[in-house]
């Protein structure tokens, strides 16, 4: 298993919230590395991690649906902060705006971008 950190602002109305760094657990699966369920975190700056924290919960508890195109979304989302789809589509859900760093996700959940190794 790899440990994997990605770095991004946490931003509404092109308002800055703080810094959010997102670590996950990943297990190599047949050349693809995939999030390890139950080990996403979330550290930064203290309000930024708050909101983030309290919208994950959310979503889980008001089982929120993924914001991936038919045929693979529309699932409920049962882990956002181990999740790509998940964590980009409580974003998108709850109105923030997406990080530059999150883009190769939502060019995944498209389908114009092709790399399984999504955190670096």
């Amino acid at each position: 298993m790899t440990t994997k950190t990605l770095t991004f602002p946490l931003s509404q109305n092109q308002q800055p919230i703080g810094i959010i760094h997102w670590q996950r657990e990943f297990m190599r699966v047949r050349g693809w590395d995939l999030p390890v369920s139950g080990s996403g975190k979330i550290t930064g700056d203290k309000r930024a991690v708050s909101m983030l924290q309290t919208l994950a919960q959310t979503a889980v508890q008001e089982q929120w649906l993924d914001t991936a195109p038919y045929p693979t979304g529309g699932y409920p989302i049962i882990d956002p902060l181990s999740s790509d789809v998940g964590m980009v589509s409580i974003l998108e859900r709850a109105g923030f705006d997406m990080p530059n760093e999150l883009h190769f996700i939502v060019e995944a959940m498209r389908g114009t971008h092709h790399s399984a190794d999504v955190c670096e």
